[in-house]
């Protein structure tokens, strides 16, 4: 082979190999197409990916991602205005779906006026609260709400004398079925990092695990450790069918509402229900804008616990055709819850309604 021929020979050879390495064209058009499908994909999937983003970025790292994934919806969301500062006796964080709506809002204080004004809006009216949170979980359920309420035993009270308790929210717009159990382990998980980072001292709470529990009607014997324990050796009226009274536990012991219905298996609706509200922000809620009274339909006692306002009711509100509660039964009972809850509370300057039973109101 003459040098001419030898050098036109790795001429042709260093082109084919350059030839195996560029990319045909039709190659290229396809990794064009294969990164344009993946990238569209990702752009599809990028709301799955939110909650893990949100739980890393969002409340100090305090939120499972898990929990985010069940309550969050698949638009693509934005982190919320995040405040996070112990010092200022508040914290928020949140994500939403634009600048003037929200998909979840946490939020947490310790000023005692800030959270009189926090509960006192998530009831319009003294109201039952929707269900209850499993043993230890101090809290309730009002509206779309997760509701906890703790007391700050390392915190001192304010220039006021007023006790510092840790009150956390978590708002959504989810239904019962993806708001429990997840939404309420986020409040829990909240309250935990929050007692903590400003130094509370509240008790760490358990993270649920189960559905939160609708209330249902249970035997009188059945209701020890139960706010409808009292029911059992109260002076009951026999009830309207002649069945057995049965009671309806709406709250755990450890709720900043205490809540419970006297139920007469043979309706569908309660006949009686019975409340006690602790805490300064009651005294602004109708009807505990006044003193003891007693009506027709509803009754009222106070007390002071703990330094702070108490209130206690009963409503028996029956469906027409049913024989409504006599009213010096209902006071008798008033009276007797109100004792008990005092009693297990503490509390003193126990106020009840005199003997006058006033009409209910018409119209």
């Amino acid at each position: 082979m003459t040098a001419e021929t030898a050098g036109t020979a790795e001429t042709a050879g260093t082109a084919r190999r350059r030839r195996r390495l560029l990319p045909s064209r039709r190659t290229v058009t396809v990794v064009v197409v294969v990164m344009a499908v993946l990238a569209g994909g990702a752009y599809a999937l990028k709301p799955l990916w939110q909650p893990w983003w949100y739980a890393a970025t969002i409340c100090g790292g305090s939120l499972s991602a898990d929990d985010l994934a069940d309550v969050l919806p698949h638009e693509r969301l934005q982190a919320a205005e995040e405040h996070m500062d112990p010092a200022s006796d508040r914290m928020s964080c949140g994500v939403n779906f634009d600048d003037d709506h929200f998909s979840l809002s946490v939020s947490v204080t310790t000023d005692p006026w800030k959270a009189d004004q926090e509960l006192s809006r998530a009831f319009d009216t003294a109201s039952e609260p929707e269900f209850l949170f499993p043993a230890g979980i101090p809290g309730f359920k009002a509206g779309l709400g997760h509701y906890l309420v703790q007391n700050c035993a390392d915190l001192p009270r304010d220039s006021d004398g007023r006790k510092k308790y840790l009150l956390t929210k978590v708002m959504g717009i989810w239904n019962s079925r993806h708001g429990t159990p997840a939404a309420l382990r986020i409040a829990v998980a909240t309250a935990n990092s929050a007692s903590k980072a400003t130094g509370c001292g509240a008790a760490v709470l358990p993270l649920p695990r189960q559905p939160q529990t609708h209330p249902h009607p249970v035997p009188l014997n059945k209701t020890a450790g139960t706010p409808c324990s009292w029911l059992d050796k109260a002076p009951l009226p026999p009830s309207p069918s002649g069945k057995p009274w049965q009671a309806v536990p709406r709250t755990d012991t450890h709720a900043p509402v205490t809540s419970c219905s006297l139920h007469d298996p043979g309706f569908r609706e309660n006949y009686a229900d019975f409340s006690g509200w602790y805490g300064t922000w009651s005294q602004s809620q109708s009807p505990f804008e006044k003193g003891p009274v007693m009506s027709e339909g509803f009754g009222r006692a106070t007390a002071r616990c703990d330094g702070e306002a108490a209130n206690f009711q009963i409503r028996s509100s029956p469906s027409p055709g049913r024989t409504r509660m006599a009213r010096e039964e209902m006071r008798s009972l008033l009276v007797t819850f109100a004792r008990e809850q005092a009693k297990h509370h503490g509390c003193t300057h126990l106020a009840l309604p005199g003997k006058d039973i006033y009409p209910a109101r018409s119209g």
